[in-house]
């Protein structure tokens, strides 16, 4: 009875709570402490999703300084904490360099060592390995004393001179320093055109170095192309003046004009190639006083092999060019061991036999044995 007075005098209550349960929280968490690795697993999700290169090894240093690039802009782009950044790093190194990796976490205590690794401490162990000191020296060097070829573009040599730029850091100076330097190592021709100028910034060093590079190119294009019309102007003005246009034998002409020379055309040797003889039929060859020859000693010349022969050409008949006979050639001719033939004038000439002549005095003829005396061969 007094419980049912006391709730007529505070009235009904305006926010009942359904729930008998004492407990305000309807669903308590039984685990109170969340998962550690939830968040680097949350992490390594959208790490993968970006598709980051892997990292094998460094044939040179700057392979080693772009893939550390690569995978901070990566970092940069999620948010990604700093206390996440080494052990996503390391997941994507791979071969030589997982092996390198592995010893490293052995040396100084296993995994515990690389979740609590900041990320400019793996930087520095990272290029302790793949771009030490001795290569940053060389890069310096380089550095000091660079200067663009005569055979390199300047879009290369712009870029050159950044990746030496990023490689040493603050160690290339200010950024009115290197705008200095970019000034003096540009080749000649645009480095006369700028170095009167100050510049804040490579970025505005080069920007000049690339108009006046561009107004030369412009400049060479236009003469040459200036050069070529009035080429052609001169060729078109002189085929309208002259009914042909000027060939080599014409233009030897007009050098010869001044010495006095003979304006005749040139011929060469082969002008009359390609023409073919009027034929002209077999003669028998007359007898000298006949034709007319000046060496009445030597036959005339036969028009069919261009030799002096007697008689009609042997090798026009087809006849054996020994004896003369048909039927067979000078190779198969059976009178070849009893003369020679003349193959030069096709004629037929007797062999001729050798032997030897002594001359004897009357008295050695009597004293010599072996003849008869008082007798005479004849």
């Amino acid at each position: 009875m007094l419980p049912a007075l006391v709730q007529a005098v505070r009235g009904p209550d305006p926010n009942p709570n359904p729930n008998p349960n004492p407990n305000p929280n309807p669903n308590p968490n039984p685990n109170p402490n969340p998962n550690p690795n939830g968040a680097i697993g949350d992490w390594l999700d959208k790490f993968i999703k970006q598709k980051p290169r892997s990292f094998t090894k460094a044939t040179t240093p700057i392979v080693a300084r772009d893939w550390i690039a690569h995978i901070e802009k990566i970092f940069r782009a999620l948010g990604v904490g700093d206390e996440f950044k080494s052990r996503l790093a390391s997941y994507k190194l791979e071969e030589d360099a997982q092996t390198w990796w592995e010893g490293v976490l052995e040396e100084r205590g296993g995994d515990p060592f690389v979740e609590n690794l900041p990320w400019a401490d793996f930087r520095a162990i990272f290029f302790e390995k793949y771009f030490n000191s001795v290569d940053k020296s060389s890069y310096t060097r380089e550095y000091h004393n660079i200067r663009q070829r005569n055979d390199e573009p300047l879009s290369d040599f712009t870029d050159r001179f950044y990746r030496l730029v990023g490689f040493l850091g603050s160690a290339a100076g200010t950024p009115e320093e290197q705008a200095e330097k970019y000034q003096w190592a540009v080749c000649d021709r645009i480095r006369r055109a700028i170095i009167q100028s100050t510049f804040p910034t490579v970025a505005e060093a080069a920007k000049a170095a690339k108009k006046v590079d561009m107004e030369n190119k412009e400049f060479l294009g236009g003469s040459n192309n200036s050069r070529k019309r009035n080429r052609d102007e001169y060729r078109t003005s002189f085929t309208s003046e002259s009914p042909q246009a000027p060939t080599r034998n014409n233009q030897n002409n007009l050098g010869n004009r001044s010495s006095g020379r003979n304006n005749r055309p040139w011929q060469g040797r082969g002008q009359n190639q390609g023409q073919t003889k009027p034929y002209q039929p077999p003669t028998q060859a007359q007898p000298v006083n006949q034709r007319g020859n000046q060496n009445p000693t030597q036959p005339p010349v036969c028009n069919h092999c261009n030799k002096r022969h007697p008689g009609i050409c042997r090798r026009l008949t087809g006849a054996c060019l020994k004896c003369g006979d048909m039927g067979h050639k000078i190779n198969e001719c059976p009178k070849a061991g009893n003369r020679t033939t003349d193959t030069t004038r096709g004629a037929t000439m007797p062999p001729t036999t050798g032997g030897r002549v002594f001359s004897l005095t009357a008295g050695e003829a009597a004293n010599a044995p072996g003849t008869a005396p008082d007798k005479c061969i004849c």
